[in-house]
């Protein structure tokens, strides 16, 4: 059986492109993620930042992390197994409520963007 991860999971993956593992929010049951990240000198219009509290990650220095709304990641259930994903924790669904929220109004995604996000989100949150 393969390992499936909900909205709301806060799973490590494994990336090849930067050879580390990364977190990553599980926005759908389909496998689609976004990334979590530190927050970077450089913040983009389509960063959802989000208090260390509300996250089950230890704290960032700065007090929060990134969700990037920009970067859809898609995974088949087949990849996990392969990228090593583990879920190490929950976010609540007030904050997928907020992310939703931030999502829907930013305007730097398309259309397109803005419904593969929302889709797995929306029937969840």
């Amino acid at each position: 059986a393969h390992v499936m991860f909900s909205p709301g999971d806060v799973v490590l993956i494994w990336n090849d492109d930067v050879g580390k593992e990364k977190f990553h929010l599980c926005i759908c049951p389909t496998g689609k993620f976004l990334f979590l990240n530190s927050p970077k000198k450089k913040a983009y219009p389509g960063d959802f930042n989000v208090p260390s509290a509300e996250i089950p990650l230890p704290p960032t220095p700065e007090g929060y992390s990134v969700i990037s709304c920009t970067h859809l990641i898609m995974l088949a259930p087949s990849d996990f197994k392969r990228l090593r994903a583990i879920k190490k924790g929950t976010v609540s669904n007030k904050l997928l409520l907020k992310l939703i929220a931030f999502v829907d109004k930013t305007p730097v995604l398309s259309e397109e963007e803005k419904d593969a996000i929302l889709e797995g989100l929306g029937d969840w949150a």
